[in-house]
């Protein structure tokens, strides 16, 4: 059955698709959140609930809204916004726990307000390489983190780029429910694989032995 882009069908199951993986990812993020607790003092601990409230009240408002059956440019609009702070907040949050993190690759120390949602990611999956001890050629593995790029290139184009025509929905936008659907799945993959990261540091710290810094 062929059906018309805005058709409820294909809306509905996007939609779905993230009521279930938001569904199955909650527990697992609080309790990671949980379990980070006590190693996190109180300024990166607030920027870390910070950061899992605004990814759990995105999920509220993309299923709240009548967002199901019509497009809506500014929902979109701000869901991108709230989506680029769900991580800015979680690297801060490291960050202020590890300011030695915050340093380019020759060395420049970075204020924490300048550095980009892109270095951080870099300063994060480097620092916790060099607390385990893992040389710069096998740094810790990461699968999902080129998602926050994305996400902040998306935001930074919502809101300073003309937008083109969408092929699918005929709207002029920079993407609609099926992209976004898609952003807010991958993005609570990056999530979970962040936080776990984040804790598997902290537990194995004390039993490495740092090399040098990457």
């Amino acid at each position: 059955m062929i059906v018309a882009p805005d058709h409820p069908l294909p809306r509905q199951g996007m939609l779905l698709a993230s009521k279930f993986v938001w569904r199955e990812s909650q527990d697992r993020i609080g309790l990671l959140v949980e379990e980070l607790t006590p190693y996190v003092g109180e300024k990166g601990l607030a920027k870390l609930v910070q950061s899992r409230e605004i990814l759990a009240g995105l999920y509220e408002a993309l299923i709240s809204n009548d967002y199901e059956n019509h497009e809506d440019r500014n929902l979109f609009t701000e869901l991108c916004r709230q989506m680029n702070d769900v991580f800015k907040n979680l690297y801060r949050s490291y960050m202020t726990e590890n300011p030695g993190a915050l340093r380019r690759r020759n060395g420049k120390p970075v204020p924490i307000n300048d550095a980009k949602i892109s270095e951080m990611s870099t300063m994060f999956r480097y620092h916790i390489s060099w607390r385990l001890g893992l040389s710069e050629l096998s740094p810790v593995r990461h699968v999902y983190p080129e998602v926050t790029p994305l996400v902040k290139s998306l935001r930074n184009n919502v809101e300073h780029e003309d937008a083109p025509t969408d092929h699918i929905t005929g709207e002029t936008s920079f993407g609609n429910l099926y992209t976004f659907c898609s952003v807010f799945i991958l993005s609570v993959y990056a999530y979970l694989e962040m936080l776990q990261t984040w804790l598997d540091a902290e537990k194995l710290k004390g039993q490495t032995h740092p090399g040098t810094r990457v």
